[in-house]
């Protein structure tokens, strides 16, 4: 399955069950909760998607250190007043010195020994285009921890997982759509005698 599907799928079969769960809180949906749940599933859905691309690149190594960035970008964007919780203030150095030192042990586990870091993003070729979409996806789980504490005792948790998980859905499977756009023969094609959806029956 191509990647980009297999992350919509796996929303919409998350999203099904979440509806059947908490079926009575539709009902009880709040502009807020719309609100946030859109933000949160936009910003989860940008993670997704430029990680599962930048994967197709670079190295899975790269794109674990990589994503782990979102661990020091949480607190810088934290230092704008706009993205600040109403009510919060701007970290404090005990925050930025655990952001590091997480960094730091991340890097320690999967940075290979001779690998040249300093040039992730400058190197050029392919991987480096892998490298740049892993830090958008660093970018947007970064957002995401925003928008979740954003909603944070604003928005009843049930509507919250149940909205974010349903935009998720919805903004994942536009960009497979645009991304990875199905061929008219591909759904006749997996049923076809000798195809790896119907081999298994066979045999």
């Amino acid at each position: 399955i191509a990647p980009q599907w297999f992350n919509a799928l796996r929303m919409m079969l998350a999203f099904a069950c979440l509806a059947i769960v908490y079926h009575r809180q539709w009902r009880q949906l709040t502009r807020r909760a719309w609100l946030f749940g859109a933000a949160a599933g936009a910003s989860l859905a940008c993670g997704y998607v430029f990680q599962t691309q930048g994967l197709a690149t670079t190295t899975s190594t790269n794109s674990a250190f990589i994503t782990v960035l979102g661990v020091v970008i949480v607190p810088m964007l934290a230092t704008l007043p706009w993205l600040r919780p109403p009510g919060s203030g701007a970290p404090e150095w005990p925050t930025w010195a655990g952001a590091i030192l997480a960094l730091l042990g991340v890097a320690m586990l999967t940075v290979p020994s001779h690998a040249r870091w300093i040039h992730l993003f400058s190197s050029g070729g392919r991987e480096s285009l892998g490298n740049l979409l892993t830090l958008f996806c660093a970018l947007g789980f970064s957002l995401y921890v925003i928008a979740l504490d954003h909603a944070a005792g604003r928005v009843r948790y049930e509507q919250l997982i149940l909205l974010q998980i349903g935009f998720a859905m919805v903004f994942l499977t536009v960009a497979a759509l645009v991304l990875e756009p199905p061929r008219a023969d591909a759904l006749a094609h997996a049923f076809l005698p000798g195809s790896p959806l119907t081999l298994p029956l066979v045999q």
